[in-house]
């Protein structure tokens, strides 16, 4: 097992809320990005916005892990987050100044993960993790496989690769992304990774955004948010995120089509 204490980080931490040209490269070259202390100025905020969220309206849904899928449409602290310099700037530089911005939630895990990456789409998707407790090779840290989002195979091969991936555990080359509340984690949706020993009580906030979907690929978003019926939702959004009506939701509120037909059709449907 990896050491259990703080490692020296791939990047150096910067005093702006801009990323530099290197990160960029590490970002397409390895599919991670971790920016130490980055959100220190808005760390308490962002932990007691995610315990009242986690309150009420509370976990909607469990399976090994405690889920409150769009959980920054439950909080005006959340939003303002959303919605500030120290999410726009980063996913800006990665997806460009026309993304989108996808959907949230917020965990805590009480199982770890195997490995897995989080899906093959036509254009960039990448994920904003925050970390809220101190975490460890030995109690749940990120692990990684650097550049795995560069792996070209077929989606069919990934079943494989997780179930081969899973029998050597600890054991496939990889980097543990050991991080301290403050720590932002951005990973590309095409990168392997996984969460390994004691993981008791992590809380994670995850936002998900994604480069602007070009005409012709519109109907693979579509079905990609018909895939959130599993939670039972007609909107990828919460009310506060839908009430501020910005231009980061447009396109995937134009193409909740389906995700609206199979939540009439649900016996999932509920309210909220």
């Amino acid at each position: 097992m990896a050491g259990c204490g703080r490692p020296m980080t791939a990047v150096e931490p910067e005093a702006t809320v801009s990323i530099t040209e290197s990160q960029l490269d590490f970002f397409d070259w390895f599919g991670f990005l971790v920016l130490p202390g980055y959100l220190d100025p808005v760390l308490d905020s962002l932990d007691g916005a995610f315990d009242e969220v986690m309150r009420d309206p509370g976990p909607t849904f469990r399976d090994g892990r405690e889920l409150l899928p769009r959980a920054v449409g439950y909080s005006d602290a959340l939003v303002d987050f959303l919605e500030s310099s120290f999410v726009e700037k980063p996913v800006a530089e990665l997806c460009g100044g026309d993304f989108n911005y996808l959907t949230s939630d917020a965990n805590l895990f009480r199982v770890g993960s195997g490995w897995h990456n989080d899906g093959y789409l036509p254009v960039r998707h990448v994920k904003l993790l925050v970390y809220l407790d101190p975490l460890t090779a030995c109690d749940g840290a990120l692990r990684v496989i650097p550049g795995s989002n560069r792996w070209d195979w077929p989606t069919t091969v990934d079943a494989r690769a997780a179930s081969f991936f899973d029998t050597l555990d600890e054991n496939v080359p990889h980097t543990v992304l050991e991080t301290r509340p403050g720590d932002l984690v951005l990973m590309d949706y095409r990168t392997w990774h996984a969460a390994l020993g004691r993981t008791t009580g992590r809380r994670m906030l995850a936002l998900s955004f994604s480069e602007r979907y070009p005409e012709a690929e519109l109907p693979v978003l579509e079905r990609w948010i018909a895939d959130y019926d599993r939670f039972g939702l007609d909107t990828m959004f919460g009310p506060k995120v839908l009430e501020s009506d910005g231009p980061r939701i447009q396109q995937v509120l134009a193409n909740e089509g389906e995700l609206r037909r199979r939540f009439e059709a649900s016996p999932l449907r509920r309210a909220g």
